[in-house]
């Protein structure tokens, strides 16, 4: 309260060119260029009169000049904001009508118009919604959660009937990839299904649709709702064999690593595999041959998933960074099969791969998974001290994002690695905390897995329980609460690790991944490039 009054009786000094100046100013920016201000500030005075306003603020002490002639900064942004909040609501809108109107004026990015559309542009206005969509388009390679903003402005500006429609539609599905990326999944799952209410009636767009919601809902956990909407959008196609139909059968594929039935999962990949090449898909492709490896080692059978790691794995290699930015799960599935058949080098590497992309590319949403992974086959491949430093990383980044199932599967991590770290005080804690956790969650695969390395760390912490005890490593888990060994004890407890060429080491089923939205694109839709 003191400044503020105290601020009131500076500005009751100056004059009211002054004032106006201030106050435009004060909606400009910090720092701003004097015309920018003035414009703003509704001045229409010659220009002498204005720099006499700017000498008067300068006098005062409001402002101070900087190192660019013609451009000034405030005192202190408190005292910006004191004043920006002192104008009436209706001045402040028009103020910024007229900053956006004199940045376009001079040619200035639809970024710097952005913010001032936000704040005064009308409904119906088809000018400042087609500089919103440019700045969002622009943001959302790099600042998903900026060009989330300015979609969701562009979407209020369209007008209610359905004329509209078309336009809305075309906002929605990079708005929910501008959210997903970001990390507002729950928000992007919401806005996908505005945007399948709309698309109704657009039979290929809405299977494209349907599988990237069913790809945020199963990085939530609402794994039966998935399951149940892509059975569904798979039974309403007319094409059997077309792109949509390899799209839902892939999501299909990695449903099936969370109920766990792995079975599902190769029949669905390998049909996908065989539609993917046959359309020409080549990063489809990628996916599903690496979904059909994964399942096909979680289910013991190394020999079938051999030849489809090799394809994956050599059409990736062939790939620029800018082609697995559209599907940055190929490298994900890619990197989890590698480390189930202990080739933890190339998992390494390709994990590594879909990590710089995807920080490169602003596509955060599968940064965090592929951490996890990465994580787990540095410790595999004995590189324990960078596993535990990356399990530390993971564990802050997966309390941060407010998701569960990330959370239990960061401290289901934290424990094994622990585990093989031989910090036993940790692992027991670790795994209690994502056992707990796990059985929140809608499936329980994560339950079974997370007791694992709380059975592996107990003999460790009672005398002589280093050599004489049984450590059970995570393993693959089928429909029961067992855990499948597939390695002997004393393999075991020798290298922690199964013989060469095995499907051993596995987690499978607990941390399968997709890419919310990589299955809303194919080719343009609605004449606009597919953002994510």
């Amino acid at each position: 309260m003191a400044v503020r009054s105290a601020l009131a009786e500076e500005l009751r000094q100056l004059s009211g060119p002054a004032r106006a100046l201030l106050g435009g100013a004060s909606v400009a920016g910090d720092p701003c260029e004097v015309e920018i201000a003035a414009s703003a500030g509704g001045l229409d005075v010659e220009e002498p009169e204005v720099l006499a306003a700017l000498d008067e603020l300068l006098e005062a002490g409001l402002v101070g000049s900087t190192d660019i002639p013609r451009r000034f900064r405030f005192r202190h942004p408190i005292v910006r904001r004191g004043i920006y909040y002192s104008l009436g609501e209706g001045w402040r809108i028009a103020a910024h009508a007229r900053a956006a109107a004199e940045l376009a004026a001079r040619g200035a990015p639809a970024a710097l118009r952005a913010h001032h559309l936000d704040r005064s542009a009308k409904t119906g206005d088809e000018a400042a919604f087609a500089s919103l969509i440019d700045a969002a388009d622009i943001a959302a390679s790099g600042a998903p959660a900026i060009a989330a903003r300015w979609y969701r402005v562009a979407l209020r500006l369209l007008p209610s009937g359905r004329e509209a429609d078309h336009k809305r539609l075309g906002v929605q599905v990079p708005l929910a990839g501008a959210l997903c990326s970001s990390g507002q999944l729950t928000e992007g799952r919401a806005v996908l299904l505005e945007a399948l209410r709309l698309a109704r009636g657009r039979g290929a767009l809405r299977v494209r649709l349907t599988a990237s919601c069913a790809a945020i809902e199963h990085l939530l956990g609402r794994h039966s709702e998935a399951r149940a909407r892509l059975l569904r959008g798979l039974s309403r196609l007319s094409d059997a064999d077309g792109w949509e139909a390899a799209a839902l059968k892939a999501e299909l594929a990695v449903n099936g690593l969370y109920i766990p039935d792995y079975e599902q999962s190769c029949r669905w990949a390998r049909e996908a595999h065989v539609i993917a090449g046959a359309v020409g898909d080549q990063l489809l492709r990628v996916t599903a041959a690496a979904l059909v490896a994964y399942g096909a080692c979680s289910l013991g059978r190394a020999q079938e998933a051999e030849p489809y790691l090799e394809e994956a794995r050599s059409l990736l290699d062939d790939l620029e960074d800018a082609e697995l930015a559209t599907r940055l799960e190929a490298s994900f599935y890619l990197g989890w099969a590698e480390h189930f058949m202990e080739r933890f080098g190339d998992a390494i590497l390709h994990f590594q791969r879909g990590i710089a992309v995807s920080r490169a590319t602003g596509q955060g949403y599968l940064v965090l998974p592929m951490m996890l992974g990465q994580e787990l086959a540095l410790a595999a491949g004995g590189r324990l001290r960078e596993a535990q430093e990356l399990a530390e990383t993971c564990l802050d980044a997966a309390q941060l994002s407010g998701n569960a199932q990330y959370l239990a599967c960061a401290l289901f991590e934290q424990s094994w690695v622990a585990t093989r770290a031989g910090d036993v005080a940790k692992a027991l804690w670790s795994g209690e905390k994502a056992l707990d956790l796990a059985r929140t969650l809608e499936e329980r695969i994560l339950e079974r897995g997370a007791g694992a390395p709380i059975e592996s760390a107990r003999p460790l912490s009672s005398p002589g329980g280093h050599s004489s005890k049984r450590v059970i490593v995570p393993g693959a888990w089928n429909s029961s609460s067992e855990p499948r060994r597939s390695w002997r004890p004393a393999e075991r407890r020798a290298t922690g690790r199964g013989p060469s060429g095995s499907c051993g080491g596995s987690v499978a089923g607990w941390l399968p991944g997709q890419r919310p939205g990589a299955l809303a694109v194919s080719p343009r839709e609605n004449g606009r490039s597919p953002s994510w």
